[in-house]
Order: structure tokens, then sequence, then C-alpha cells
């Protein structure tokens, strides 16, 4: 409908299914406008911690992009897992950031 398109940051096992700030960098181009950040990640359960979302959040807000956070998850965490919000992540970045989550009810 906009003539946008995606490019996608691969992750692994390895590093627990999370984009580093480096990969983020890496997949910046002029043509950039927005990051979609999911966590915790559907299906592996990733959770970023409070200092990664730091850590993506300056390289955000050095390229002036802005983030759609997809947070509808945000309950679903599992053993020592904390879940931050992307909006505590930086002074700077609520104001960049749009949070997308839904409510969902569960009938028997």
């Amino acid at each position: 409908m906009t003539g946008a398109s995606f490019k996608l940051v691969t992750t692994s096992e390895a590093g627990g299914f999370k984009m580093t700030p480096a990969q983020l960098k890496a997949a910046i181009t002029p043509k950039s406008k927005l990051v979609m950040l999911n966590s915790p990640g559907n299906p592996t359960g990733s959770v970023y911690s409070r200092t990664e979302l730091e850590a993506i959040a300056d390289v955000v807000l050095d390229a002036k992009l802005g983030v759609i956070s997809d947070e509808i998850y945000e309950q679903l965490v599992f053993g020592n897992a904390r879940r931050p919000a992307s909006r505590h992540c930086g002074p700077a970045l609520p104001s960049r950031s749009s949070p997308s989550a839904a409510s969902a009810r569960v009938t028997r």
C-alpha cells in the first residue's frame, strides 16, 4: 500500500534469537524509517533485557528511526525472565515508539 519494503535481520539460537545492535546497524540503509521489535518473541520466547534494549535504542536514536514494538506477549514470560517495556529504554525513545499490544480472551 505504501510501497515500503522490509529487511529481515536473521537471528540464531546461539544469540538467543535476539538481534544485536551491530546487526541492526548493519541492516540500516538511508531509506530506513522504522524498526519492528518483538519481545518476548514468538515462537522462541526470547526476551530482551533492559540493557539489550537500551543498546538497540542507542542505534535507533542515532539513525533517527521510529520503533514499532510488538508487546502482545508481554505477560507471557517464564522463569526468571523480566520483560522491560521498550518505552523504558531511553529518555528519547518514547517519542519515537509505538507499542502494539492486543488483548485476548480465552474461553472454555
